[in-house]
C-alpha cells in the first residue's frame, strides 16, 4: 500500500477549488508545505486532486515533487498486479 505527497516547491502556490486558473483559491501554500494526493494519477492534465488535511482542493503538477510513500512492503505478486493495474489504467487514458 502507498500514498502520494506533493511537496509545494514555489514560494506560494494557489491551492483551486477546480482543476483551473479561472476558479476560486483556498489559500496560498508556502514552499515545503506537504499534501496528500487524493487521486493517484493527474486528474486533468496538469493538475493533482490533493488535500491538505482539511480541504481538497487542485494545484498545478508544475509547482509541486511528488513521491510515493510506502506504508507497507509489498510481496512479488502484490507488486507485480499493482504494476499491471497501473500499465492497464495508462493505456486505458492514452486511447481516450
Amino acid at each position: 500500500m502507498s500514498t502520494r505527497t506533493a511537496t509545494v516547491a514555489t514560494e506560494a502556490l494557489k491551492f483551486r477549488k477546480e482543476a483551473n486558473t479561472e476558479c476560486g483559491v483556498y489559500a496560498l501554500l508556502e514552499e515545503g508545505k506537504n499534501l496528500q494526493i487524493v487521486e493517484d494519477e493527474q486528474v486533468a492534465e496538469g493538475w493533482y486532486k490533493v488535500t491538505d488535511g482539511e480541504d481538497t482542493g487542485y494545484v498545478s503538477a508544475e509547482y509541486v515533487n511528488v513521491e510515493r510513500n510506502y506504508t507497507h512492503a509489498e510481496s512479488k505478486e502484490e507488486e507485480a498486479a499493482r504494476l499491471a493495474e497501473e500499465q492497464r489504467i495508462r493505456e486505458e487514458e492514452e486511447r481516450r
